[in-house]
């Protein structure tokens, strides 16, 4: 599911938490976050990919949140996401993806997810800003059509920009990620 949005201007803005929940419940559960420009007069486009939607319906919504602390709710859209029938129960498609771990910035904690595009050894590790490893999180036999989801715990570590690395036979992908204490 892609939820798409966009915003005319922006003033001191840090980013938008976007929510969701079954149309039957109350509470709205964050899933994920996307950082703003900023600042700005130009308008920006921002979207999400919720890519664990079940079936059924579902309110999403968007918290966003000004570098003072401040934040805006904006109204909820609904959203059917028709029961999938005749595929086994894998989730991601067959391609290598590496997504942003969520919370970031995090403290203590953060989830990352990937998957890949092929059966093969697959490692995802930490290193820390002069290149030193500081984790290994996944070290073993991986398959396409599987989310895999890696909790990483940074309480024994400094505040900082870390890398997290995915590295399959033949390809590897990086993003970065700021445990802030």
């Amino acid at each position: 599911m892609r939820i798409a949005w966009q915003t005319l201007s922006e003033i001191d803005n840090y980013g938008f938490y976007v929510e969701r929940r079954l149309a039957s419940s109350e509470q709205f559960l964050e899933i994920g976050f996307v950082p703003s420009q900023g600042n700005g007069i130009q308008p920006q486009l921002y979207s999400f990919v919720d890519e664990e939607v079940p079936a059924g319906d579902w309110h999403y919504r968007l918290r966003q949140v000004d570098l003072t602390g401040e934040s805006t709710v904006f109204e909820h859209v609904t959203v059917n996401v028709p029961l999938v029938t005749g595929v086994g129960e894998s989730i991601a498609p067959a391609r290598l993806a590496l997504h942003q771990n969520y919370p970031n910035p995090f403290n203590p904690a953060t989830e990352i997810t990937f998957s890949v595009e092929a059966d093969g050894r697959v490692s995802l590790r930490v290193y820390n800003a002069i290149g030193q490893e500081v984790a290994k999180l996944f070290d073993g036999e991986a398959s396409p059509g599987t989310l895999y989801r890696v909790r990483f715990r940074g309480e024994n570590l400094t505040s900082g920009f870390y890398l997290y690395t995915l590295q399959t036979e033949g390809r590897t992908a990086v993003r970065r990620m700021l445990l802030l204490k």
